[in-house]
């Protein structure tokens, strides 16, 4: 399975967080990342690859109205009628949200002493299609996890991952406890797989945090 940024090129500095480049993405107005970009290979094939992913969406086409009738054009009424349907717009909208529980977090982010924000993310593989930011799984998918932070002040960071069925409360540990070095897109050793039909959360305990950083999916 590939990971999401590359590695065989060193960042000529301290690498840009792929948080940061995703916004970047959407809002390009900062110098200092684009000055970054253009000197780095590593972070720069990071940025390329979130551009890629991005979809653009055809604009909205507006439809004129029919012609109405003389008495329908002086009637006060209809005045009322574009403010009804924004309302009803609004809870066709908002209704599924409401009648569904939230969904799982793509990426979750942990503060650590010493090191600074670390963000977490899981990388599915579904029969050789590969997902960033996974939230969902089905039996066969095999699962990475990637980290991304800035240089720490030590070389290797401890991390360990817990696997936990919410429905039961089993408690798996599918990898082995290892140590990485902090950098953009830090693909952590190994792989691993889901069972059962209820969600799961997978956190990842780093360095001396005192709470795990998590994420959950759900059966698809």
């Amino acid at each position: 399975m590939t990971a999401p940024a590359p590695h065989d090129l060193a960042c000529t500095a301290a690498p840009i967080s792929w948080p940061r480049l995703e916004h970047y993405a959407l809002a390009p107005d900062d110098r200092e990342i684009a000055t970054h970009l253009e000197t780095c290979a590593a972070c720069r094939r990071c940025y390329d690859a979130i551009a890629a992913d991005r979809v653009e969406l055809r604009p909205l086409v507006a439809v004129a109205p029919a012609p109405a009738e003389s008495w329908w054009r002086r009637s006060r009424v209809r005045w009322l009628v574009p403010v009804l349907a924004s309302a009803v717009l609004a809870l066709v909208l908002l209704w599924p949200r409401m009648a569904t529980p939230p969904a799982p977090h793509a990426m979750t982010l942990v503060a650590i002493k010493g090191v600074g924000e670390v963000a977490v993310e899981l990388v599915r593989d579904r029969d050789g299609a590969i997902a960033h930011g996974a939230t969902g799984f089905r039996a066969g998918d095999r699962f990475e996890l990637v980290l991304t932070c800035p240089p720490a002040a030590t070389a290797q960071l401890p991390i360990a991952v817990e696997v936990r069925e919410l429905a039961s409360g089993r408690v798996d540990r599918p990898l082995p406890a290892t140590a990485i070095a902090c950098g953009n897109g830090v693909v952590v050793p190994g792989a691993f797989a889901l069972t059962g039909a209820s969600r799961h959360r997978v956190c990842a305990w780093i360095g001396d945090a005192t709470t795990p950083a998590c994420v959950e999916l759900a059966p698809e």
